[in-house]
């Protein structure tokens, strides 16, 4: 079970999710960053793709702890 926050300062948007809901989250993160614009070679004529694509993995991370 993780509590996330979605940082409205108020407090009252504060909900919980299952490992069912973390598995679906990190499966459509996983889909996510095997999209096309996210390879190596194209990260360098766009560079804000390479850093959605590495925040992405930061996400992925943080959420399978």
């Amino acid at each position: 079970m993780m509590k996330m926050d979605l940082g409205t300062g108020s407090g009252s948007k504060i909900f919980q999710l299952n490992e069912e809901d973390i598995e679906l989250i990190v499966r459509l993160l996983h889909e996510e960053s095997d999209c096309h614009v996210y390879q190596k070679d194209f990260g360098e004529t766009c560079p804000v793709w390479h850093a959605r694509y590495d925040h992405i993995q930061d996400l992925i991370i943080e959420l399978t702890k």
